[in-house]
């Protein structure tokens, strides 16, 4: 792992697995073992447990120290609240202001907002759409001779996120 944005690609690449999603939001109500975790999402626990290790690899989740037993509980890592909101709205920040000096064709930007009524299969499903639609795209971070002519960084933040207060939802 290199500088902060290449650990912060990684950690979204970690994410970027609707099953790694899904232990993540699992985690969020709370620690459990990869056994428990399968039963829940109706997988095996030989996918949970290697999609909980590629999630600790990136410092998202880690396993609960001092636990009797063979299977060891996994539960979210501490880090920074908020950490890669932080990351992008402040590189979104910095491109507006240096704006005047990109080229022409670099002023550009792609920015929209949308309020869409989904229930969370939808939302699990249009997040899988999305990175199937950037998913060709990854390969040109490692490798430069992938990137095509002119090719330059570019941010793409999506999300997905539910507006309605706790309360008005149903599980």
């Amino acid at each position: 792992m290199g500088t902060t944005e290449e650990l912060a690609l990684d950690r979204a690449r970690a994410r970027s697995h609707p099953l790694r999603l899904a232990l993540l939001d699992l985690l969020a109500r709370g620690p459990l073992t990869a056994t428990r975790a399968a039963a829940e999402l109706g997988t095996n626990s030989g996918a949970t447990s290697f999609h909980l290790r590629r999630l600790a690899l990136f410092g998202l989740v880690e396993v609960v120290a001092g636990q009797p037993g063979r299977e060891k509980p996994w539960r979210l890592a501490r880090q920074p609240a908020d950490a890669l909101d932080e990351r992008d709205d402040l590189r979104y920040a910095r491109w507006r202001e240096l704006r005047d000096r990109y080229p022409e064709r670099w002023r550009r930007q792609s920015a929209a907002g949308y309020t869409l009524h989904l229930t969370p299969d939808e939302v699990d499903a249009l997040a899988a759409s999305i990175l199937d639609l950037v998913a060709p795209y990854f390969d040109r971070e490692a490798d430069a001779a992938t990137r095509p002519p002119g090719a330059a960084p570019v941010a793409l933040t999506t999300r997905l996120f539910p507006l309605a207060a706790p309360e008005e939802l149903t599980p």
